[in-house]
Parts: C-alpha cells; sequence; structure tokens
C-alpha cells in the first residue's frame, strides 16, 4: 500500500474507527485484511493508535 496511492484514496474523506465502512473498501481494493489496512493507516498518521489497558 504506497502512502502516495493511499493519499489520494483518502484525500477529502473522514474516517473513525467505529464506522469502517471507507476501510472495509479500500482494504478490499488493496486486497489486504482490514486490520492490515488499519495498521498502515496508523502506520501513516491517519489515524490515532487505540492502546489497550491491562
Amino acid at each position: 500500500m504506497p502512502e502516495k496511492f493511499l493519499k489520494e484514496d483518502l484525500t477529502g474523506k473522514a474516517f473513525d474507527l467505529l464506522d469502517d465502512d471507507l476501510i472495509e473498501e479500500l482494504a478490499k481494493k488493496y486486497m489486504v485484511s482490514q486490520q492490515a489496512f488499519t495498521y498502515r493507516l496508523v502506520n501513516l498518521g491517519y489515524l490515532e493508535p487505540v492502546l489497550e489497558r491491562a
């Protein structure tokens, strides 16, 4: 998932982790799992990581 292509796909789109329609759609486009796509969004700074409490 090259950053350049993700940036083009995400420009002007709003999303959040509770409404995963866009994440699901783009994960299918890039043929990766939603988890992998979400990780990439966090890695690129589009989403904030969610830390679990022990």
